[in-house]
Protein backbone atom coordinates (compact mmCIF):
# COMPACT_ATOMS: atom_id res chain seq x y z
CA UNK A 1 0.00 0.00 0.00
CA UNK A 2 2.91 2.05 0.79
CA UNK A 3 4.20 1.95 -2.95
CA UNK A 4 1.07 2.76 -4.38
CA UNK A 5 0.61 5.84 -2.00
CA UNK A 6 4.32 6.59 -3.03
CA UNK A 7 3.55 6.22 -7.34
CA UNK A 8 0.74 8.78 -6.64
CA UNK A 9 2.64 11.17 -4.85
CA UNK A 10 5.45 11.10 -7.26
CA UNK A 11 2.61 11.27 -10.16
CA UNK A 12 1.39 14.58 -8.75
CA UNK A 13 4.54 16.23 -7.93
CA UNK A 14 6.39 15.93 -11.15
CA UNK A 15 2.96 16.02 -13.47
CA UNK A 16 2.73 19.26 -15.41
CA UNK A 17 -0.51 21.35 -14.36
CA UNK A 18 -2.33 21.01 -17.61
CA UNK A 19 -2.21 17.00 -16.72
CA UNK A 20 -3.15 17.61 -13.36
CA UNK A 21 -6.11 19.16 -14.26
CA UNK A 22 -7.27 17.06 -17.30
CA UNK A 23 -7.32 14.14 -14.58
CA UNK A 24 -9.37 16.00 -12.21
CA UNK A 25 -12.00 16.66 -15.00
CA UNK A 26 -11.56 13.26 -16.05
CA UNK A 27 -12.49 12.02 -12.46
CA UNK A 28 -15.00 14.57 -11.60
CA UNK A 29 -16.93 13.75 -15.24
CA UNK A 30 -16.43 9.96 -14.39
CA UNK A 31 -18.55 10.21 -10.78
CA UNK A 32 -21.22 12.46 -12.49
CA UNK A 33 -21.79 10.02 -15.23
CA UNK A 34 -22.52 7.42 -12.56
CA UNK A 35 -24.49 9.42 -10.54
CA UNK A 36 -28.35 9.44 -10.77
CA UNK A 37 -30.89 12.42 -12.07
CA UNK A 38 -34.23 12.94 -9.82
CA UNK A 39 -35.15 16.50 -10.87
CA UNK A 40 -38.21 18.16 -8.99
CA UNK A 41 -39.54 20.98 -10.98
CA UNK A 42 -41.83 23.73 -9.33
CA UNK A 43 -45.38 23.51 -8.13
CA UNK A 44 -48.49 24.18 -9.58
CA UNK A 45 -51.40 25.53 -8.19
CA UNK A 46 -52.89 27.97 -5.40
CA UNK A 47 -53.23 28.66 -1.57
CA UNK A 48 -56.10 30.00 -0.63
CA UNK A 49 -57.00 30.46 2.35
CA UNK A 50 -59.83 28.98 3.80
CA UNK A 51 -59.41 26.13 1.62
CA UNK A 52 -57.14 22.97 1.84
CA UNK A 53 -53.43 23.13 -0.43
CA UNK A 54 -53.81 21.81 -3.22
CA UNK A 55 -50.07 21.34 -5.18
CA UNK A 56 -48.89 19.40 -8.80
CA UNK A 57 -44.85 18.69 -8.50
CA UNK A 58 -43.59 17.36 -11.72
CA UNK A 59 -40.49 14.85 -11.51
CA UNK A 60 -38.24 13.93 -13.61
CA UNK A 61 -36.61 10.34 -13.45
CA UNK A 62 -33.37 9.13 -14.32
CA UNK A 63 -33.90 5.60 -17.02
CA UNK A 64 -32.67 3.66 -13.74
CA UNK A 65 -35.43 5.18 -11.30
CA UNK A 66 -39.16 4.20 -11.46
CA UNK A 67 -42.20 5.78 -9.74
CA UNK A 68 -42.73 2.68 -7.31
CA UNK A 69 -39.60 3.43 -5.51
CA UNK A 70 -39.52 7.28 -4.81
CA UNK A 71 -39.80 7.58 -1.17
CA UNK A 72 -41.95 10.54 -1.36
CA UNK A 73 -42.09 12.68 2.06
CA UNK A 74 -43.65 16.55 2.89
CA UNK A 75 -43.65 18.55 5.77
CA UNK A 76 -45.87 21.56 5.05
CA UNK A 77 -45.84 24.97 7.67
CA UNK A 78 -48.70 27.10 8.00
CA UNK A 79 -46.87 30.47 9.14
CA UNK A 80 -44.58 28.73 12.05
CA UNK A 81 -46.67 25.62 12.74
CA UNK A 82 -45.91 22.21 11.16
CA UNK A 83 -49.33 20.88 9.32
CA UNK A 84 -49.72 17.09 11.06
CA UNK A 85 -48.14 14.05 8.73
CA UNK A 86 -51.87 12.62 8.72
CA UNK A 87 -53.28 15.65 7.31
CA UNK A 88 -51.02 16.00 4.20
CA UNK A 89 -51.26 13.15 1.19
CA UNK A 90 -49.25 12.61 -1.66
CA UNK A 91 -50.16 10.46 -4.75
CA UNK A 92 -47.90 9.71 -7.68
CA UNK A 93 -49.69 10.61 -11.01
CA UNK A 94 -48.85 9.37 -14.55
CA UNK A 95 -47.37 12.44 -16.44
CA UNK A 96 -46.77 13.21 -20.58
CA UNK A 97 -44.56 10.17 -20.25
CA UNK A 98 -43.21 7.60 -17.79
CA UNK A 99 -40.04 9.26 -16.83
CA UNK A 100 -41.96 12.82 -16.13
CA UNK A 101 -44.61 11.80 -13.33
CA UNK A 102 -46.69 14.62 -11.17
CA UNK A 103 -46.62 14.13 -7.19
CA UNK A 104 -50.22 15.59 -6.44
CA UNK A 105 -49.69 17.14 -2.36
CA UNK A 106 -52.79 17.91 -0.91
CA UNK A 107 -53.94 18.94 3.08
CA UNK A 108 -56.98 18.58 4.81
CA UNK A 109 -56.46 21.16 6.84
CA UNK A 110 -57.25 24.36 5.57
CA UNK A 111 -54.83 27.02 4.55
CA UNK A 112 -54.99 29.63 7.70
CA UNK A 113 -51.62 31.34 7.29
CA UNK A 114 -50.84 34.10 4.62
CA UNK A 115 -47.30 32.38 4.61
CA UNK A 116 -46.77 28.72 3.67
CA UNK A 117 -43.81 26.65 3.24
CA UNK A 118 -43.87 23.10 2.10
CA UNK A 119 -40.53 21.28 1.91
CA UNK A 120 -40.27 18.40 -0.38
CA UNK A 121 -38.32 15.01 -0.78
CA UNK A 122 -37.91 12.36 -2.99
CA UNK A 123 -35.48 9.68 -3.47
CA UNK A 124 -35.07 6.53 -1.12
CA UNK A 125 -30.84 6.06 -1.56
CA UNK A 126 -30.11 9.55 -2.87
CA UNK A 127 -32.59 11.74 -1.78
CA UNK A 128 -33.73 15.37 -3.23
CA UNK A 129 -35.22 18.02 -1.43
CA UNK A 130 -36.96 21.18 -2.94
CA UNK A 131 -38.72 24.49 -0.19
CA UNK A 132 -41.21 26.44 -1.33
CA UNK A 133 -42.82 29.90 0.04
CA UNK A 134 -46.09 30.06 -0.84
CA UNK A 135 -47.87 33.32 -0.50
CA UNK A 136 -51.88 32.56 0.37
CA UNK A 137 -54.46 34.46 -1.21
CA UNK A 138 -58.31 35.27 0.10
CA UNK A 139 -60.33 33.56 -2.48
CA UNK A 140 -62.17 35.90 -4.93
CA UNK A 141 -65.85 37.41 -3.68
CA UNK A 142 -68.60 37.25 -5.29
CA UNK A 143 -69.73 40.61 -6.85
CA UNK A 144 -72.25 41.99 -4.13
CA UNK A 145 -75.48 43.42 -5.86
CA UNK A 146 -77.36 46.81 -4.69
CA UNK A 147 -80.02 45.49 -3.34
CA UNK A 148 -83.52 48.46 -4.82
Amino acid sequence: MAAVSECVYLFLRSAPLHVLRLTAGLLLLGIALQSSALTIGRPSGNAWIGKPLDLMIPLELDRSESGDSLCLEAEVLQGEARVDDKRVTLSLDPGPNPDMPRVRLRTTRAVEEPVVTVKFTAGCVTKSTRQYVLLADLPEAPPVMASP
